[in-house]
């Protein structure tokens, strides 16, 4: 019995040398480095847990340091969500900040371009690179505080040159985005404002922004709208007409203003204030109907009428300015042509607005359908239609009979002959109606009903 408690002593001590002589222990893992199949063994430590923590936090280190972060992303995905995964993860932030520290970051070599026929030449970045590769791997699994390091990361690679930068990354800056904290909404500001090709930054921003970064954005596209007028693009165009919010108002005002605006933008301009300002825009509408020459006149009375429905119909005719050289005298914008559109555009917006009353999206709809839906109620707009030029035949303003004389000619408004008749007398010249008197057009239309 004495022996073979002796025998069982030894056995034991021995075997304990054994395994201690066999431990990893973190400098081990070194001679794999270069060796082939090296990182997979890397991986294999790492995910062990017969391995020490540091034999497993170096495996993960040397993992990052011969740029395989997607393997660590593998491996970490393959985890369970923990503290143990968290740690981990942590070890790889002191060498992605590192790579970052490096300052390498990609730029153009513009005498390469010159003697390449033009063509761009990147130099430089490959550690920045690798550090915003890395970061947006590993971001999933860190700590909150480790976290607020990457951002700062993703914030400062996307504050400039992403036209280069963003050509470098397999990860787009969609994905970096919302990962990049308030900082990275403000450098993607920042870029917005020097690039030529401002729209799918706008769309980027907008996308993941909060109501707040929305509300600050609008004003740096209403800084960039101000400051590159008039020289609005059609991207460019597109960001001012997305941008719901009254800090844009003032620019598309002073759009609206110029003569020298691109005609692109001008009814982007009208729709924009309508879609942002609602019944708030109509005294404005109003104004420019009275003085705005053209075909910005006529969008804003088209503004005004779908705003106010039938009153916007009365107010157009008396918006209008009496005096005559606030007239185009030719081109299609004159009067004479308008006065048609006016009239049509009276009997069709009654129309919407009768068929609205049964359903409320009909004016979003496409146009086939509210093209039928204005021909079904075609008969019930003529009727709310014939008083409302009757009052227009009535009105002292000769702007107001001479839409009311247009609109009983269009329609055929035969109950509003007298009426008509008794306007033939009217020497009030029409301006844009060729020599026409407001009298021989009235004789001329009386005459047809």
């Amino acid at each position: 019995m004495h022996a073979n408690a002796t025998r069982l002593l030894i056995a034991l001590a021995t075997s304990s040398l054994l395994l201690g002589a066999c431990e990893r222990k973190p400098e081990d893992l070194e001679q794999w480095r270069n060796a082939k199949g090296g990182m997979e063994k890397m991986v294999e430590w790492a995910k062990s847990k017969e391995e020490s923590q540091a034999v497993r936090e170096r495996a993960v280190q040397i993992l990052m340091e011969e740029g395989q972060a997607l393997k660590i992303q593998q491996l970490l995905s393959d985890m369970k969500e923990g503290p143990e995964r968290v740690k981990l993860a942590a070890v790889t932030v002191p060498i992605i900040e590192g790579l970052w520290a490096a300052n390498d970051l990609p730029v153009i070599d513009k005498e390469a371009a010159k003697e390449n026929g033009g063509t761009a030449k990147v130099s430089g970045g490959e550690k920045s690179i690798a550090a915003v590769e890395a970061a947006y791997y590993m971001h999933p699994f860190v700590s909150d505080a480790d976290k607020a390091k990457l951002s700062k990361i993703f914030a400062s690679w996307m504050s400039a040159d992403q036209e280069i930068r963003n050509q470098l990354l397999d990860v787009t800056l969609g994905q970096m985005l919302p990962l990049a904290g308030p900082e990275g909404m403000a450098s993607m500001m920042t870029w917005f404002k020097t690039d030529k090709n401002p729209g799918q930054i706008a769309r980027t921003i907008r996308e993941y922004a909060d109501d707040d970064t929305k509300a600050a954005f609008a004003k740096v596209v209403a800084e960039v709208a101000n400051e590159r007028h008039p020289e609005i693009d059609g991207q460019l165009s597109v960001v001012i007409l997305e941008t719901q919010d009254e800090a844009i108002v003032p620019y598309l005002k002073r759009a609206l203003a110029d003569p020298e605006s691109p005609d692109l933008i001008i009814s982007d301009a009208f729709d924009g204030l309508s879609r942002i300002q609602g019944a708030k825009a109509t005294p404005y509408f109003a104004q420019a109907v009275g003085s705005m020459r053209g075909m910005r006149r006529w969008v804003a009375a088209t503004q005004l009428i779908s705003l106010r429905g039938e009153a916007g119909i009365k107010q157009v005719p008396t918006a209008l300015p009496l005096e005559v050289d606030q007239y185009d005298a030719g081109g299609e914008e004159r009067l004479e042509t308008n006065s048609t559109y006016f009239c049509n555009l009276a009997k069709s917006e009654l129309a919407l607005n009768i068929a609205q009353k049964k359903d409320p999206e009909v004016k979003t709809r496409d146009l086939k359908e509210r093209t039928e839906a204005i021909t079904k109620n075609a008969d019930a707009a003529m009727k709310q239609l014939e008083p409302i030029v009757s009052g227009m035949l009535d009105s002292p303003r000769w702007t107001a009979q001479a839409l009311g004389v247009r609109c009983a000619e269009v329609h055929e408004l035969s109950a509003l002959k007298p009426k008509v008749e008794a306007l033939s007398e009217s020497k009030q010249i029409l301006p844009g109606w060729g020599d026409t008197t407001l009298g021989d057009f009235a004789a001329k239309v009386a005459a047809a009903l």
